[in-house]
């Protein structure tokens, strides 16, 4: 859905249905909200209609119920349309994605479907969306990739207009011996619950995301005034890996280091170990899941870095667990047991996680989140110091003629930075031998040579040479406080023969 896009079933040519496969039921749901206070607090808005001729949406719970809808009607649209919310604590809490939601659902006049959504990411527009589509009597499970609908599963349901449905979005897992993940089941109030839901299907593209309800319009269908209403939204939670409870690991930033020092102008890499142990395998972890976040809550959150461009996620024994009080740290290494090594672009942990709001010196709490395959929610932190700005003596400059460069800088500088996406500095003790590396191609565009701070040009070469290519790697002895180089590329050579 993108989140601002949506799905449309009329691009698929054919509707089917599996064989039911038995889900296990909820057992005692928790009430999310009954609307009995008349008002909509801990849901937060996603208005698709914002800036239409039809919107803004009109969020109202005075009657008991949540009724969404338009505020002008909506006349015949190639697109479908789509409007709704999403449960606030459900954004932050990974345990809200594995269980059964249960809502009392209701389309007002037959222009509007409704829609709920399981293990949804806000930002990239991924997820699993249960819809009640009463203009073709389809009910359906969706998977959404970055924006763009693909339909799992679907089949024939007669929905009637100002008719109370309930209908119970269901995710768990992944657990493979279960055979299928996603359900979706569906019945008029007042009569009897199915014992299985009318849809399975398996997949395990998302394993942690929000809640939310939404109406859409059906791309080609009549047309009219948006209104659906939601009403005692349910959650159980009872099929969650370990009851939903959270599990604490070890986290090891800038491993083999104390203190952690943070520099937030190095704009390179923050490496993050997150720490094997016997009863923590860290390959069983779902590196999709993977979200940094300050302990306090201030700012969003920041996935690892998966280049190229700049280092992805690897395993390797980089660290060793820490048992002292939190904000202490050691300087060991590997322990013989395969840790998760990461590393989070600074300048996107500096702007998202709010650092530049704090001054120089100041203990920063850390926590990466994340869950296994099995749908096991985990946490685990440390904390990184931020070291004041300056450039001392022995500075070096590191630049590319392309913006996104990732070059890589060894050894660590004297803040335990390394490797950065230019343009950015590095500071060593007089007399270091530094070793840059860049990547042979970046967009297309090839590695010609290195730059001195005098604009001099080192090796240089084109892509059309049948020389070799220079070597992307050049040593630099730090002899003062001078030093700038920059990494040159030049753009591919064009057949012009075609």
């Amino acid at each position: 859905m993108g989140v601002n896009a949506c799905w449309d079933e009329g691009a698929v040519a054919t509707f089917f249905v599996v064989g039911a496969i038995s889900l296990a039921a909820p057992v005692q749901a928790e009430l999310i909200d009954d609307f009995n206070d008349g008002n909509d607090d801990g849901w937060s808005h996603f208005d698709g209609l914002q800036g239409t001729p039809w919107g803004p949406t009109i969020y109202d719970a005075s009657s008991g119920q949540y009724v969404i809808s338009s505020t002008q009607p909506l006349p015949p649209l190639r697109q479908p349309v789509v409007t709704g919310t999403f449960w606030t604590e459900s954004i932050g809490d990974p345990s809200f994605s594995n269980g059964f939601w249960t809502t009392m659902i209701r389309a007002d006049n037959a222009a509007t479907n409704l829609a709920s959504a399981m293990r949804f990411d806000l930002v990239n527009g991924n997820g699993y969306v249960f819809i009640a589509d009463i203009t073709q009597d389809t009910i359906g499970i969706v998977r959404v990739d970055n924006g763009s609908a693909i339909l799992l599963v679907a089949g024939f349901f007669k929905l009637l207009p100002g008719q109370d449905y309930l209908l119970q979005a269901g995710v768990v897992g992944p657990d493979l011996s279960r055979g299928a993940n996603l359900s979706l089941k569906i019945w008029a109030v007042g009569d009897r619950e199915p014992i299985d839901p009318q849809l399975t299907a398996s997949d395990f593209s998302y394993l942690v995301g929000a809640f939310g309800l939404f109406i859409f319009s059906e791309a080609g269908g009549p047309g009219g005034q948006l209104s659906g209403r939601f009403d005692n939204v349910t959650f159980d939670l009872t099929s969650c890996p370990n009851g939903c409870e959270e599990v604490v690991v070890d986290l090891d930033i800038k491993p083999g280091a104390c203190p952690n020092s943070f520099n937030r102008s190095s704009h390179g890499v923050l490496p993050v170990a997150l720490v094997g142990a016997k009863d923590f395998d860290v390959t069983e972890v779902d590196i999709s899941s993977l979200s940094l976040s300050r302990d306090d809550g201030v700012g969003g959150s920041v996935a690892p870095n998966e280049g190229p461009p700049g280092p992805h996620s690897v395993f390797a024994d980089v660290a060793t667990p820490f048992d002292g009080e939190p904000c202490d740290c050691h300087a060991l290494e590997g322990d013989g047991i395969t840790d998760l090594s990461m590393k989070f672009k600074t300048d996107d942990v500096v702007e998202v996680l709010e650092l530049n709001d704090l001054p120089a010196g100041d203990l920063v709490q850390l926590v990466v989140n994340g869950t296994l395959l099995d749908g096991t929610v985990f946490s685990a932190s440390d904390c990184i110091r931020l070291v004041p700005p300056g450039t001392p003596p022995g500075a070096m400059a590191v630049g590319s003629n392309l913006s996104g460069v990732y070059i890589d800088v060894t050894p660590l500088d004297e803040t335990l930075d390394g490797g950065g996406f230019a343009n950015f500095n590095r500071t060593f003790p007089l007399g270091t031998i530094v070793t840059l590396t860049a990547p042979q191609t970046h967009q297309g565009w090839v590695f010609a040579g290195w730059s001195d701070h005098s604009g001099g040009l080192s090796s240089l070469t084109t892509p059309d040479d049948a020389a070799p290519l220079p070597d992307p790697s050049i040593d630099i002895i730090i002899v003062d406080n001078q030093i700038s180089v920059e990494a040159i590329y030049t753009p591919p050579v064009l057949d012009n023969s075609l």
